[in-house]
């Protein structure tokens, strides 16, 4: 390849990942400090100003430009495909690398979790994995390490990791299930929590207007080319992601790399996003934080949540998605031996008020008929915290989720585990 054809690709490569704006002043500072411009400037001769005003000049009146960025015309649409060839291949290897060395740059509330799942694998060896998978109400509420589970005949203990998301119902509890199985990560159990407020995807907790929020990727796809509108927003985000991952994750690769060039600001609040999705034992739980300052406030947090989720009970439905996406992710566990069950998580004593007859027929019958299909037990814990242990009317906190974690060892996954349902 000639000289020529390597300055027009390095001017179009230029032109492609800074724009066309900063290059045209990149190249009035490479003029600048040219040495000979120096040496001009600060010559006060006579001859040295002619010398100056006799320098070639560069399109209409502008200084003189290094041939660097003068290709000839014609080499220009080469040069601009060959810009293009480069700046894909670097795309798409900075994708490729997120995806698989790097997954906690690309989507921390992921990646962060999976990389510490695999960390307690390795420190683990030949350990039976059980996985929960529910959303933020199984995330604050679920505490594995005071599960205290007995060891097998062989003094090996099962290790289970909470793998639960804000919002997430079957939808996108299908959807982690996907990428752990495409990260290698093959249960031996999984407890998939279900809730009834969520069954009807209407209003605040519908999953559709949270996965748009989302890090897609490509096998969501999969998913979510089945359930859920807005099919086409989806893909956009995922092509945006997957293709183009130096313009949508340039702070997170700075940060992990070079974060002396980010701003305080931005730095302090990347640093806080690590935070919020890091286990501090482990275990994959995290405490809820929006904790009231007294029972009026507790209160008042109740009668927010019946502004929003009472009216998604009177009457209870199940949308085609909710139900479809919850036996499929059943469906794969079956088919790859996986052992499943479903549970529901406690809920304050108002919130319980709030089912109807019809609503709660409407529950008994659902997990009958999925339980009597799938061969699988339903657990049914609603009733198990008290009050006092609440945040708000389904979110537990930190003193509650300790004993209740206690007892769903000890009442629900060790008898689980060894058989007995």
């Amino acid at each position: 390849m000639s000289k020529n054809y390597l300055r027009a690709i390095v001017r179009g490569s230029l032109c492609t990942l800074i724009g066309k704006q900063r290059l045209e002043e990149l190249k009035r500072l490479v003029y600048a400090f040219r040495p000979s411009t120096l040496r001009l400037l600060h010559n006060k001769s006579a001859a040295a100003s002619r010398s100056v005003q006799k320098l070639p000049r560069y399109n209409s009146g502008g200084p003189f430009m290094p041939k660097l960025f003068l290709a000839p015309a014609a080499q220009g649409r080469r040069a601009a495909l060959w810009g293009l060839f480069f700046f894909a291949c670097t795309q798409t290897t900075l994708s490729v690398y997120l995806n698989v060395r790097r997954p906690d740059l690309r989507d921390p509330a992921f990646g962060l979790r999976l990389v510490a799942l695999q960390k307690r694998l390795k420190e683990n060896p030949g350990a039976p994995l059980v996985l929960l998978l529910g959303s933020s109400r199984t995330l604050n509420g679920l505490w594995p390490a005071h599960m205290l589970l007995a060891s097998d005949h062989q003094g090996v203990r099962p290790l289970v990791y909470n793998f639960a998301f804000a919002g997430s119902g079957s939808v996108r509890e299908l959807m982690a299930f996907r990428r752990l199985r495409a990260a290698g990560i093959r249960p031996d159990g999984l407890l998939i929590e279900t809730w009834p407020v969520q069954w009807p995807e209407a209003g605040v907790f519908a999953e559709r207007h949270l996965i748009v929020a989302d890090e897609l990727h490509w096998t969501d796809l999969t998913v979510l080319c089945r359930y859920l509108p807005g099919k086409f927003d989806f893909f956009v985000n995922a092509l945006k992601g997957n293709l183009v991952p130096l313009v949508c994750y340039r702070s997170r690769v700075l940060h992990a790399s070079a974060g002396f060039l980010l701003s305080r600001e931005l730095e302090r609040g990347l640093a806080q996003e690590e935070a919020d999705w890091t286990s501090t034992d482990g275990t994959g739980w995290l405490p809820y934080r929006k904790i009231p300052a007294d029972p009026a406030a507790q209160r008042r947090e109740v009668d927010k949540g019946q502004l929003v989720a009472a009216p998604l009970l009177d009457p209870l439905c199940i949308s085609l998605d909710s139900d479809g996406a919850l036996r499929e992710l059943l469906d794969e566990c079956r088919a790859d031996g996986i052992k499943a069950a479903l549970f529901l998580m406690p809920e304050h004593s108002a919130c319980r008020s709030w089912y109807t007859p019809q609503a709660q027929a409407v529950v008994r019958a659902y997990l009958q008929q999925l339980s009597q299909e799938y061969h699988i037990p339903v657990f049914d814990t609603r009733a198990w915290v008290p009050d006092e242990y609440f945040a708000d009317f389904c979110h537990m906190l930190p003193q509650g989720a300790r004993p209740f974690s206690e007892r769903f060892g000890r009442e629900v996954l060790r008898p689980w585990l060894q058989g007995a349902f």
